[in-house]
């Protein structure tokens, strides 16, 4: 989980990005690194089947982000 979760939030960690600060993205994004972990793991799952469950737990995150820049 930590190198999925570190490889996140290193990204582009140059830019003032205030949302990285709330506790509650920072839990999403280790849900998503968790998830990534295990859909990883599993080889009886269809790459499509994984790239659906990879992109409904990354929107989490991501919909937190678009809350709190709609809230500026």
């Amino acid at each position: 989980m930590g190198d999925v979760y570190k490889k996140y939030i290193e990204k582009n960690r140059n830019i003032n990005r205030g949302y990285r600060k709330l506790e509650v993205w920072q839990e999403a994004i280790a849900l998503f690194a968790f998830v990534k972990q295990r859909i990883d793991s599993l080889s009886n799952i269809s790459l499509k089947t994984k790239g659906q469950i990879e992109a409904s737990a990354l929107s989490v995150p991501s919909n937190i982000l678009m809350i709190t820049e709609y809230l500026q």
